[in-house]
């Protein structure tokens, strides 16, 4: 099992050097950010991220701890993303986390298969606005959980396509933390500053 690994940015100014991941770390998303394809005419894709590359074959969990005290506007989010690049089609992608809904923070889950779907589930719990997210694959699917301050592993989303057709075997998959800020704001330099820590990917190799 490998936890070594090279850390990219994605949707970052290329000025901005690469965050040590293993510590605490910061993803700054800007408003009108997002990663969500609902149509062919609504695919968007400049969400900010720190990932690693591996492939589907190689991978066998994820996780990161994230806080959102200060998710306050609608849409805005951060967790675990997962991207299978792909010269033939769009790319599939996944992103679990948190993301403000509805008045409040809500843990969230996207898969995007073709087109995104959406699922959302409430925060119970009262403890620190801080959530750990994993994700674990077993065979074909994988398998995504929300672990809390008080140590209750709560089942999310499982995804059966993940590691099915051109996501098989030795396809290239991107893995790493991400975050976004939808909504635009009146003023542009509102920022959403997402604290990270504990990123951790396993793999065989």
């Amino acid at each position: 099992m490998s936890q070594s690994h090279k850390w990219e940015t994605l949707n970052l100014p290329s000025s901005e050097p690469v965050p040590d991941v293993s510590g605490p770390f910061t993803i700054r998303a800007e408003p009108n950010t997002d990663l969500w394809r609902s149509t062919p005419e609504r695919d968007v894709s400049n969400g900010p991220a720190i990932i690693t590359k591996t492939t589907s074959a190689a991978f066998e969990r994820a996780q990161v701890t994230l806080s959102y005290d200060n998710f306050v506007t609608t849409y805005d989010q951060g967790g675990l993303y997962f991207s299978w690049p792909t010269e033939k089609s769009k790319p599939s992608w996944i992103k679990v986390g948190v993301e403000f809904e509805q008045g409040e923070p809500q843990l969230s889950s996207v898969g995007t298969h073709h087109y995104s779907d959406w699922a959302l589930t409430p925060i119970v719990t009262s403890g620190p606005k801080s959530v750990t997210i994993e994700a674990v694959k077993q065979s074909n699917a994988i398998w995504f959980y929300a672990i809390f301050a008080n140590g209750k592993r709560q089942p999310l989303r499982e995804l059966k396509w993940a590691f099915l057709d051109d996501r098989s075997g030795d396809a290239e998959l991107w893995v790493g933390a991400g975050a976004a800020k939808p909504t635009p704001e009146q003023d542009p330099t509102q920022v959403l500053e997402v604290k990270f820590e504990n990123l951790v990917v396993e793999t065989t190799s």
